[in-house]
C-alpha cells in the first residue's frame, strides 16, 4: 500500500488462489535459507512454492523493506521475502508442519516422496547432514473448495480423536491414493487425488457413527444415521465426485471398524481382531474412487493365536502376515505379543510365536524386512529393534545431538506412531511422532553398520585421463547427486553409488588418437532396464 495520502494498492504479492492455483512465474527464486531453489515454471494446484500463500495470519515489513508472512493452516510457517531486482525472492523461512502426526513413504519411488496427512515431502539420501533430507514438495489440502475435509476441520476429533493423523499411500490401477486415520483409531479416510495436482480430494471413509467428544456437533455432515451415534458402522464414498458428503452416498457395513490401519499394496483395507477381517479392494468407480463394501469383504480364523488381536500387517514380499496380539486398547500394547503366519497367499493360516515388544510401555509398532521396530510413550522417540527371523532384539535407535537426545522429543501417542521402509539399497528409515517439538524423527539405520556413505565433498579439479586406458568411477571432475563409498575391489578405492535418474559425472579424458573404441562399464544394480547415458 502507498499510505502517503489515502491508502492505495501500489503491488500485490503471491500467487491468487493460494495453494490450490495453477501458478506461472517467469523469474528464478535462488536457494535460501531453509529452502532449495524454485525454477521459473508452472506450479500445479497442491504443488508448493513460497509466494502460494494460505491460511494467512500475519504481514509486516521491516525497516529494509522486507516482507514477513504468516501461516497457520494445520502447520506454521513464516516466510521472509526480499526485492532483487525488482522481484520478490525468498529470503528464509521457517516451516512446523507437524503435531501429533506422523509420515509415510511410497514405495514405488523408493521413500522418496513422503507424505504427512495434508504434507507431501520429497527427499534426498543423498545428504548426510541431520534433517537435511527432506523439502516441502506439495500441500494436499485444499479446504476452501473442500470445506468438509476432515484435515482442514480442527474440531475432527471424534471419540476421542485429536484430528486426522497417520497417512499410508498407495498407487492403485496406476492412481495415487492417500489413507488417513486418526490419533485413536477411530476411522479411515480415503483420499484420490485430482489428476494433474497435487490436491486429495475426499473420496471415502469407514466408520462408525460418532459424536464430536460427546457434543451434539457430527462429522462428517448429512450421515443418515446421525441420531444413533456409537453403534452404526458405515462406508461413505463420493459417488458423485464433488469430494462432499452427501446422505445418499452412505452405507451400512456389517463388519464394525476395530482400529487397526493397514492397506496393503493391492488396496486391500486389513481390520484385526480373530477372525481377521479384510476388506478387499474391487476396483475403481467412475469417479476414481476405490470400491470397498460387504461384498467383498473376507474374514479369516488363525489358530495358534487368542481372539485378542490388535495389529495385522501384511508383508507380500515375505509371504507372511504379521500379527500383534493382547495390549490394552489401540495405542497401550503393554504385554502384546508378535505372531507371523507364514506361507500366506499359498493357505497356512497358522500362526507361531515370535517375540514380545521392547518398549516399556509400547504404543505403536512397524515392519520392513526382517525386522519389527516398536516405540512407547514416555519412552518417547527411542525406537526398539527387533529380529523377526529368531525374535531377538538387536538394538535402540535413539535420538543423537541434533534433536537434544530422545529426550528432547515428545510422547508417541498416536496408535501409528511409527513407520518404517527398507530402501532399496539395503537402508532401513523409520520415522517416529514427535508431538513436543513440531516434527517427525527419521532414523537412518543399517543393520550391519554399513556401507555408511562417505560424504562426497567438492571434487577436486582431477587430471584429464589417458584414452585408452582404465579410469576409475570416483576420479570425475564433477558430479550431482552420487555419493561415494570404501569398496574391496581390487585396484579401486571407492565404489560410486545412490545414483537415481538425472545423476551424473563428468570426466575429462585426453584421446591419443582419433579412432572408434570399445567402453565398457562394471555396473551393479538391484533394478532391471536400468541404463547409463555415455556423452
Amino acid at each position: 500500500y502507498d499510505v502517503s495520502g489515502t491508502p492505495a494498492i501500489v503491488e500485490r504479492v503471491g500467487a491468487n488462489g493460494g495453494i490450490a492455483s495453477n501458478f506461472t512465474i517467469n523469474y528464478d527464486l535462488p536457494a535460501a535459507t531453509n529452502a532449495p531453489a524454485y525454477p521459473a515454471g508452472t506450479y500445479a494446484p497442491g504443488i508448493y512454492h513460497p509466494l502460494k500463500l494460505w491460511g494467512m495470519t500475519g504481514v509486516g515489513m521491516d525497516d529494509q523493506g522486507r516482507l514477513f508472512v504468516s501461516t497457520n493452516e494445520m502447520g506454521s510457517a513464516i516466510r521472509c521475502f526480499k526485492k532483487s531486482n525488482g522481484n520478490w525472492i525468498l529470503d528464509w523461512q521457517l516451516i512446523g508442519m507437524f503435531f501429533v502426526d506422523n509420515v509415510f513413504y511410497d514405495e514405488t519411488t523408493d521413500a522418496v516422496d513422503v507424505y504427512g496427512v495434508q504434507e507431501h515431502f520429497k527427499m534426498d539420501f543423498s545428504k548426510t547432514t541431520a534433517g537435511s533430507e527432506w523439502s516441502l514438495y506439495g500441500y494436499t489440502l485444499d479446504s476452501y473448495t473442500y470445506k468438509n475435509d476432515g484435515r482442514g476441520i480442527e474440531d475432527v476429533k471424534a471419540k476421542f480423536e485429536h484430528g486426522i493423523t497417520s497417512a499410508m499411500v498407495r498407487v492403485l490401477n496406476g492412481k495415487r491414493f492417500l489413507y488417513t486415520n486418526g490419533m485413536t483409531n477411530n476411522f479411515i479416510n480415503i483420499y484420490r487425488f485430482k489428476e494433474g495436482t497435487d490436491i486429495a480430494v475426499p473420496s471415502g471413509l469407514i466408520s462408525e457413527s460418532y459424536d464430536l467428544y460427546g457434543t451434539d456437533v457430527q462429522w462428517p455432515p448429512n450421515k443418515p444415521f446421525a441420531n444413533d451415534p456409537g453403534n452404526i458402522s458405515f462406508i461413505w464414498r463420493d459417488t458423485n465426485g464433488d469430494g462432499d458428503y452427501q446422505s445418499g452416498e452412505y452405507v451400512q457395513t456389517s463388519h464394525s471398524y476395530n482400529q487397526n490401519f493397514w492397506v496393503d499394496k493391492q488396496g486391500n483395507i486389513w481390520d484385526n481382531g480373530n477372525p481377521v477381517i479384510c476388506r478387499k479392494f474391487a476396483g475403481l468407480d467412475s469417479q476414481g474412487n476405490p470400491i470397498y463394501n460387504d461384498a467383498n469383504t473376507v474374514t479369516y480364523s488363525i489358530s495358534g493365536v487368542g481372539s485378542d488381536i490388535k495389529r495385522v500387517i501384511l508383508q507380500e514380499e515375505y509371504d507372511r502376515l504379521i500379527l500383534l496380539e493382547g495390549g490394552q486398547d489401540c495405542r497401550t500394547l503393554t504385554g502384546g505379543k508378535i505372531y507371523v503366519v507364514d506361507n500366506w497367499s499359498t493357505g497356512n493360516r497358522s500362526a507361531r510365536y515370535v517375540c514380545g515388544l521392547g518398549a516399556p510401555q509400547p504404543a505403536s509398532i512397524a515392519v520392513a524386512g526382517d525386522y519389527l521396530f516398536d516405540c512407547g510413550w514416555e519412552t518417547q522417540s527411542k525406537v526398539w529393534v527387533t529380529d523377526l527371523r529368531n525374535g531377538q532384539q538387536v538394538g535402540q535407535l535413539i535420538g543423537g545431538p541434533e534433536i537434544g537426545g530422545s529426550s528432547n522429543t515428545g510422547w508417541v501417542d498416536i496408535g501409528f506412531g511409527i513407520e518404517a521402509y527398507k530402501r532399496q539399497n539395503g537402508e532401513y528409515v523409520v520415522f517416529v511422532e514427535d508431538d513436543y517439538i513440531a516434527k517427525v524423527v527419521m532414523y537412518r539405520w543399517w543393520p550391519d553398520g554399513g556401507p555408511e556413505p562417505t560424504p562426497t565433498a567438492t571434487p577436486t579439479s582431477q587430471p584429464a585421463k589417458n584414452i585408452p586406458g582404465k579410469i576409475e568411477a570416483e576420479s570425475y571432475n564433477s558430479m550431482s547427486g552420487i555419493q561415494t563409498e570404501s569398496t574391496s575391489d581390487t585396484g579401486g578405492g571407492l565404489n560410486v553409488g545412490w545414483t537415481d535418474t538425472g545423476d551424473w559425472m563428468d570426466y575429462a579424458v585426453n584421446v591419443q588418437s582419433s579412432g572408434s573404441y570399445n567402453v565398457k562399464f562394471r555396473v551393479a544394480s538391484t533394478n532391471s532396464n536400468t541404463k547409463i547415458d555415455l556423452r
